[in-house]
């Protein structure tokens, strides 16, 4: 607080001088520009200090927290600054966090509110939180069966109805006529293979290769491999790839080698030494960051978060040999120097802002950006926010990963914020792993980047 202190005096220093010291005086323009040098320090010294908006959250589910977002500072520079019209556009700026106008902004207020008094994942509810939503469908509900028969009568001149061709032990129909169902039942006996011949979920899918085409039920499917193995290299005319690839650096090629050496020495004592390599080899390619910090954890004794197949070694890697710790310490050491930069960012920068498709660049359109390691999205995201500070780039990841980066801000947020936010185009640059796999819509980003690809 010492330097607040400072500018404070000094801005209050000219400015009592300005009040004594008139118009026409041999020390006025002296003044004049110290005071308006003392009032940009002050300000500045200010912005800096503070340079965070803490707001009070409460996600379904948990405690009230504060959580941070770095302000929004742009303004018009021939207006006094404000402060307080500052955070209030820190505030409205996507993702959204106070409504200003409540009527206008009502039905994402109302389901904000829905999420936290029913959300998706909650296994449980009060009985008065259920009683009290069902009132405003003129229900008087006070059991389950109610909760069945009075919507039911509303909606369709009756209590609902279930029909269990295939009752078997009777569970199905006992349930749901104790829930307050009008139950129809049969007990049909099939006949043995029934469901796989004639189930078609089962015939297109589960058996269709191994078994259905096998016996006969259904035609082979045809599978064409592009490039053709057995044609000779020049038959493909225009295609070629030559020139396109990203040039790699001499501290990714010693990290490499360093890789490779760790993982021979590794097949000395483990037999699937093998499948270390391809793991780790791939970790380096998909990035500098994915590469450190899985030698990192390797050298730590870490099980690696994204692969099934860790936990059978991690017994052996627990101990180390000095050879085998050796190599993964050099992995490290040339990954964090300065001079290696990975070209991948350059190229992905340039599609986000130079390509073109129908005369938009691919941020125009939206954009996820695919990586099936955290490590990498999250270094991508990071540094795509400063390339562009002017567009927040989400992180879509698992349980508690998720996050938004703008510019040097960061902010942890849940899954759902940012598919609300993708839904609603507030948001057109995005980077995910395998958590994007289910439950985000994908159709208001028209293009996709796997960074993966070496």
């Amino acid at each position: 607080m010492g330097n607040v202190e400072t500018a404070a005096r000094q801005l209050y220093g000219a400015q009592k001088a300005d009040g004594r010291i008139p118009q026409g005086h041999s020390q006025r323009v002296d003044l004049e520009q110290k005071l308006q040098t003392y009032e940009q320090d002050f300000n500045a010294t200010i912005l800096n200090l503070f340079d965070k908006v803490l707001f009070p959250i409460q996600r379904a589910g948990r405690s009230a927290q504060l959580v941070s977002k770095a302000p929004d500072m742009t303004r018009d520079t021939e207006q006094p600054f404000d402060g307080e019209v500052q955070i209030e556009k820190t505030l409205t700026s996507n993702p959204l966090k106070l409504y200003l106008d409540v009527e206008k902004d009502f039905d994402p207020i109302r389901d904000k509110a829905q999420d936290l008094l029913w959300p998706e994942n909650q296994d449980e509810a009060r009985w008065a939180d259920v009683a009290d939503r069902y009132t405003d469908l003129g229900t008087n509900v006070c059991s389950f069966s109610e909760l069945v028969d009075q919507p039911g009568v509303m909606r369709f001149g009756h209590r609902p109805r279930v029909a269990d061709t295939f009752c078997g032990s009777g569970q199905i129909p006992f349930e749901t006529a104790r829930l307050g169902c009008d139950v129809y039942t049969s007990d049909l006996s099939l006949e043995p293979g029934y469901y796989r011949q004639h189930n078609p979920i089962v015939r297109h899918t589960v058996l269709r290769r191994r078994t259905l085409e096998e016996a006969g039920l259904l035609d082979k499917v045809a599978i064409a491999i592009h490039p053709d193995p057995q044609q000779p290299a020049d038959i493909y005319t225009g295609v070629s790839f030559a020139g396109l690839g990203l040039r790699t650096n001499h501290p990714f090629d010693l990290a490499y080698q360093a890789a490779e050496d760790f993982t021979a020495a590794l097949q000395q004592r483990i037999r699937a030494a093998g499948f270390m390599k391809t793991l780790l080899l791939q970790r380096i390619c998909s990035s500098f960051a994915s590469g450190k910090a899985t030698a990192e954890k390797l050298l730590r004794g870490d099980v690696l978060e994204e692969e099934d197949e860790m936990p059978m070694f991690a017994e052996s890697l627990s101990t180390l040999t000095p050879t085998e710790a050796s190599h993964l310490r050099t992995i490290i050491e040339e990954l964090a120097r300065p001079e290696a930069r990975h070209p991948k960012l350059a190229a992905v920068t340039s599609f986000l802002t130079e390509y073109r498709t129908e005369d938009k660049t691919w941020l125009e359109h939206g954009c996820i950006i695919f990586s099936q390691y955290y490590d990498t999205a999250r270094w991508v995201a990071a540094a795509l926010a400063k390339v562009l500070p002017n567009a927040p780039v989400a992180v879509y990841a698992g349980t508690g990963k998720s996050s938004i980066f703008r510019g040097d801000a960061f902010a942890s947020v849940d899954r759902e914020d940012i598919k609300k936010a993708v839904k609603q185009r507030g948001i057109r640059l995005v980077v995910a792993t395998d958590a994007a796999c289910e439950g985000l819509n994908l159709q208001t980003l028209g293009t996709l980047i796997n960074v993966d690809l070496p």
